[in-house]
């Protein structure tokens, strides 16, 4: 074996000593710029995610295999009916019969082409065009798209990416995976699970599966930001949010609030968060542009802080070139020239961003935080953490002690919560079961 020489000895010495002048220059940067908290926060995280991706997920494959194949037999069925509509329709049932068909649904010339035929112009066949249309084939074709995707994105392809040693699923975490702060997942994408399928991540035989996620996490943030009294009141009154915000909205008694007037306070509270604007409200809720705009006008008299901070927030990101959350963590925009010919549509787009990044970014650093909260408690306990979705962590732990660690993972992120929130109660749901739950 050769041996080492001095010189060798020396580089690798020197590549060591090296880090001590770059940590130094870094943390001197990161405090001029206000980042340690960030910083802090990303750092203390890192141990919780990697041992999270070695823990992986358990999956009843037999059954993942069984939803699978009840969907791909929608699928089938839903194919030929869309293939049969549009047939029946066009006077041509011989072109699209099951062994001779010429048309492809999954192909957007083709079903253009096909719609043409029966006098619907379409331009694509994204979702939100087929949506718009008053047609059996249409409607069925968005069912038959649903169906293919759940086959395509986790039939067994997904099963694919069991380890074979460990015979579980070990996605790959991105930590700064989205501009705001967000993990984002991949390898396979556990944060896009559909609902139906959390039945099959199971817990061993003699273990449990605690789940906890926070309750309204975003809109509570939003409340602290804005320091509304009447929002904040409605948090703090213990009561249903919107059903109280209808409430002021449409200056009825709390008990004489409409299912209808409940449900538009909802969509407003939830989508104001993300920067939605009366068009993209009138599309949800199934109104005209002028009616949303009149209930956002409703919304924000009865909540003039939160108006205020979002407009704030929006003209800032253009102003300033970012936002911030409250720990200062920054997302940077590309702002455009006034002679782009797209510079409405970018600063409208900067706009929304900036009213939902420092939202959505501080869920993400109260998230991490919560992740090594409830990392350190866990120590000496059988259990780890095993997936976290958002706002949302999943906790894998032996039976005998569930009762225990659910209360640790309920009371850390609680903890966690209360270092951003502290204007409304930090509230959290949390379910032990046999399976990942929701």
């Amino acid at each position: 074996m050769k041996t080492l020489e001095v010189e060798h000895i020396e580089y690798a010495a020197t590549d060591a000593a090296l880090l001590f002048p770059v940590y130094d220059a870094q943390m001197k940067r990161l405090d001029r710029e206000f980042l340690v908290p960030i910083a802090r926060i990303e750092f203390d995280a890192i141990q919780p995610i990697a041992e999270m991706e070695l823990a992986g997920l358990l999956i009843d494959v037999d059954k993942w295999k069984s939803i699978v194949a009840n969907h791909k037999l929608e699928r089938d069925r839903l194919e030929l009916e869309v293939l049969s509509l549009l047939a029946s329709a066009a006077g041509n049932r011989h072109l699209y019969d099951d062994t001779k068909s010429t048309l492809t649904v999954t192909s957007q010339k083709q079903v253009i082409a096909a719609f043409a035929k029966l006098g619907v112009k379409l331009e694509d066949t994204k979702e939100e065009t087929l949506a718009k249309l008053d047609h059996p084939a249409a409607k069925k074709l968005l069912e038959f798209r649903e169906h293919d995707k759940v086959v395509t994105s986790f039939g067994e392809s997904f099963l694919e990416l069991l380890n074979p040693v460990t015979n579980r699923i070990h996605p790959d975490f991105k930590q700064y995976g989205a501009e705001t702060g967000r993990l984002s997942c991949q390898h396979p994408n556990v944060q896009q699970i559909p609902a139906f399928f959390r039945e099959c991540f199971i817990a061993p035989p003699g273990w449990k599966i605690v789940t906890c996620d926070y309750s309204q996490a975003e809109l509570r943030i939003l409340a602290q930001l804005s320091h509304d009294p009447g929002f904040c009141e409605a948090f703090n009154s213990g009561g249903d949010l919107h059903s109280i915000t209808a409430s002021k909205m449409f200056k009825v008694k709390l008990q004489d609030v409409s299912k209808t007037q409940r449900s538009q306070a909802k969509a407003i509270n939830f989508g104001l968060a993300y920067g939605m604007g009366a068009a993209a409200l009138a599309d949800r809720i199934g109104v005209d542009k002028a009616a949303a705009e009149k209930l956002i006008e409703q919304y924000f008299k009865a909540y003039p802080e939160v108006a205020g901070w979002l407009t704030r927030a929006a003209d800032e990101a253009n102003r300033l070139g970012y936002s911030k959350t409250p720990l200062g963590r920054r997302r940077y925009y590309m702002l455009p020239l006034r002679s782009d010919p797209e510079y409405s549509a970018k600063v409208s787009s900067i706009q929304r961003q900036g009213k939902n990044t420092p939202i959505q970014g501080a869920n993400a650093d109260m998230t991490k935080l919560a992740l090594r909260f409830i990392y350190d408690q866990l120590n000496g306990y059988n259990a780890r953490i095993v997936n976290t979705v958002h706002d949302e962590i999943v906790v894998e732990v032996a039976a005998d002690q569930a009762d225990a660690v659910t209360h640790i993972v309920a009371d850390e992120m609680r903890r966690a919560g209360r270092e951003f929130i502290t204007d409304v109660p930090v509230e959290v749901g949390v379910t032990t079961a046999d399976t990942w739950s929701k």
